[in-house]
């Protein structure tokens, strides 16, 4: 009985003293969430009406989408404004050439709270 009862001291010590090990190594330096939305020539008026809202409620983003021109249900034409409360940005395509706009994606990341940095990117 001595034994089992020095054995599980051991065991325990050994537990207790590897939890406080890793738990003294762990840190949380930074945070970041993203949220990405794709806009294709396939993107449809009330889309981007919806993706406008999103953006306004969750992210307080404005979000404009202006002289938007569709030919044969595929965007030619977009121009869009974001404007964030330390960020702005404005992005125009106009693909009448090639019949329609590449597709691109917004991102927002969070760096802080209420505080989101905009990325966009295109897929060529």
């Amino acid at each position: 009985m001595n034994k089992i009862f020095w054995i599980f001291i051991i065991v325990c010590t050994s537990i207790t003293g590897n939890a406080q090990e890793s738990t003294r190594k762990v840190e949380i330096v930074k945070e970041e969430t993203t949220f990405s939305v794709e806009i294709t020539a396939d993107t449809t008026p009330d889309e981007l009406a919806s993706i406008k809202k999103i953006l306004k409620k969750e992210f307080n983003i404005t979000a404009s989408f202006e002289d938007v021109e569709v030919v044969n249900n595929k965007i030619t034409k977009i121009k869009m404004k974001l404007i964030g409360k330390s960020q702005s940005f404005i992005k125009s395509l106009d693909s009448h050439r090639l019949g329609a706009i590449e597709p691109f994606k917004i991102t927002l990341k969070n760096t802080g709270e209420d505080h989101y940095r905009i990325v966009t990117e295109e897929k060529n």
